[in-house]
């Protein structure tokens, strides 16, 4: 009796092993301790606690056994696709990195929504553990990283942590576009004053003002003439504002206002706030088949950076901050032209995705703060909702000091330029 239970037991655990790995033998489960016993002819009780088998029950197993060659067939076919995929998630991403812009079809990967990029993983991994093929959670574990780090425009600073905020005068400076949606100026107001924001970049302001729009200015501070950027702290001179010969029908001109600003520890920072034209009627027309639309809005939006450039020209101990709405991704190959002397403060001190458009459902970040590397980024982030289509991003900062060999180099310039002039006269 001792032997027969062990060879039983023995022979059970052998069943179950081969059901589990989809075995061809066909079985019938007891219907009083659901133990699976193979469909044999001498077997008419069950193996594990010795009930009689039933006369329904090799007709009801039948129709639910799947043969095992069925199972390994859709088992290669979710392989095939998880890996076919993943392949696909690193052809999207080469296509954003190298052809955006320039090609019609990295040009709609990189402005439309890259979420959904990130669902296939997660039903294919559904799909591995219906067919029994777990080991593909690792295809799919490292598809889904791929996609956020590639795809996302994830930033991720970790080294923040361990970098010592510089000597220098903190700021905090705000960009937001007000026209789209109905701006809410008593939240605009509130959203300064709770942030304790320094200096505003503002896009889009309306020409004709309204009574409403007077808590988007607080009480005491300065503004340029157009109005596009507010300061706490006064500002001393500004450029005339820039507004480039329109292009025609969707093809919107760069707009850009420059300010310098005096910070009270006597250094003077220059302050920007340009918007750029949008592919949005690009890819309306590239929707209805219209390829050449989007060719010609690639470089109407290419021209109207390049004059974007050169007015931002700085030195390296110049201290400038850009805040505006730059109506492109960060990855935009348009933006190499600015990294150069520019530091991006959310891919600098940025955590997430930091996505600013549309409001409501945001997936893209098209609003940025740029800097000269003498400013130092503390942090970046999204700001409150406050009516407008698009959310404002507010970062701090700290405008470090020229060094003193900068300040030494330029008092012997001085010096130079003084004793030359002397002379002359």
């Amino acid at each position: 009796m001792k032997f027969a239970g062990y060879y039983r037991d023995m022979f059970k655990n052998l069943t179950v092993s081969a059901i589990r790995r989809g075995s061809a033998d066909e079985f019938w489960r007891c219907e009083r301790c659901g133990t699976p016993n193979p469909r044999k002819s001498y077997l008419t009780n069950c193996l594990g606690c010795g009930a009689a088998r039933s006369a329904d029950s090799g007709s009801a197993n039948r129709e639910q056994a799947v043969p095992a060659a069925k199972r390994d067939r859709r088992a290669r076919i979710v392989g095939a696709i998880s890996l076919a995929y993943a392949f696909a998630i690193l052809v999207v991403w080469v296509l954003i990195r190298f052809t955006a812009e320039r090609f019609w079809l990295g040009t709609a990967l990189l402005y439309l929504p890259r979420w959904p990029w990130l669902i296939p993983p997660v039903v294919l991994a559904f799909a591995a553990w219906k067919v029994h093929w777990t080991r593909l959670w690792l295809v799919h574990a490292g598809t889904l990283v791929c996609g956020i780090c590639l795809l996302m425009n994830l930033a991720f600073p970790i080294d923040r942590l361990f970098i010592r905020t510089p000597a220098g005068f903190p700021l905090t400076v705000m960009t937001l576009n007000i026209h789209g949606g109905e701006i809410d100026a008593e939240r605009v107001a509130e959203t300064i004053e709770r942030e304790r924001i320094d200096i505003v970049c503002y896009q889009e302001i309306p020409r004709k003002w309204t009574r409403e729009t007077d808590p988007l200015f607080p009480k005491d501070w300065y503004h340029d003439s157009q109005k596009r950027i507010v300061s706490r702290y006064p500002i001393i001179a500004e450029e005339p504002w820039y507004e480039h010969e329109n292009g025609g029908a969707d093809f919107w001109p760069l707009d850009l206002a420059r300010a310098r600003v005096r910070l009270p520890d006597g250094q003077e920072i220059d302050v920007a706030s340009p918007h750029l034209p949008t592919a949005r009627y690009g890819l309306k027309r590239l929707a209805r088949g219209d390829f050449s639309w989007m060719r010609l809005q690639s470089n109407w939006r290419w021209k109207q950076f390049g004059i974007l450039v050169p007015a931002l020209h700085s030195t390296i101990d110049d201290a400038v901050i850009v805040g505006g709405d730059f109506n492109m991704p960060s990855d935009s190959p348009m933006f190499n032209m600015l990294k150069r002397d520019y530091y991006l403060g959310f891919d600098q001190a940025g955590w997430g995705c930091g996505y600013t458009r549309p409001s409501s459902f945001p997936w893209i970040r098209i609003d940025h703060i740029l800097a000269t590397p003498r400013v130092h980024f503390v942090s970046c982030r999204v700001g409150p909702n406050v009516g407008s289509d698009h959310l404002p991003l507010i970062a701090k900062i700290v405008v470090k000091p020229i060094s003193e060999s900068a300040r030494s180099t330029d008092s012997a310039i001085e010096t130079e330029a003084t004793s030359n002039t002397r002379s002359t006269r």
